[in-house]
């Protein structure tokens, strides 16, 4: 397929921490990243559908914590029994929304992203389906799964600036994020979508 080859050639030249700065929320133009950090992966899951190609993205479940109700990929914390991260991508996948990985392609892998309020660090996994996947919730910890044209990630009138409060007395200021079927993208999700749409844009 001629998007997947293109596409996989571009991985070999990632735009990394310069896509990523675009969608800082506190516009850092360096985050500190301590010598510890936790271990997560996420899984993007790409496919055609008619003759548009899609992803993948989930709406985590309101819990008491630094990520509730977000817009995410499906994703989560490296366990002891992961051999590595590409595996613990591939089984959040199948936990939370009940995708068929093995009917998934590995493509590659973006740059990592730390997240400094929870001090972990994320691993984007690519991963491409020859038909459209099926997919369900599987997960207490998902509240909807919703999927995106890449067109929409392309398009500028996609992109704003928003003031999002983060608890009862602490609000961040003019956050850039992506507006995806009406749904707010920012933070972690948002700086791997930055990187996607680069990519996306040199094809």
């Amino acid at each position: 397929m001629i998007f997947l080859d293109r596409f996989s050639n571009e991985l070999q030249k990632l735009p990394g921490i310069e896509a990523h700065k675009k969608f800082y929320p506190l516009r850092f133009e360096h985050i500190e990243k301590p010598d510890e950090v936790k271990l997560s992966a996420v899984g993007v899951h790409l496919f055609k559908k008619e003759t548009e190609i899609y992803f993948i993205l989930i709406e985590r479940s309101e819990y008491e914590g630094h990520h509730s109700k977000q817009i995410a990929f499906p994703g989560g914390k490296k366990e002891l029994f992961d051999k590595d991260l590409e595996e613990t991508a591939r089984r959040e996948s199948i936990e939370e929304i009940n995708i068929a990985m093995n009917q998934a392609r590995l493509i590659g892998q973006i740059t990592p992203v730390y997240i400094p309020v929870s001090n972990f660090e994320v691993y984007p996994y690519l991963y491409w389906h020859e038909e459209v996947p099926k997919y369900d919730l599987s997960s207490r910890e998902v509240n909807d799964i919703f999927i995106v044209n890449c067109s929409d990630l392309l398009n500028d009138d996609n992109l704003t600036e928003i003031d999002i409060e983060i608890s009862k007395n602490s609000k961040l200021k003019n956050v850039p994020c992506f507006r995806l079927q009406d749904k707010i993208v920012w933070g972690a999700t948002a700086l791997i979508l930055s990187e996607i749409r680069e990519l996306l844009k040199r094809l």
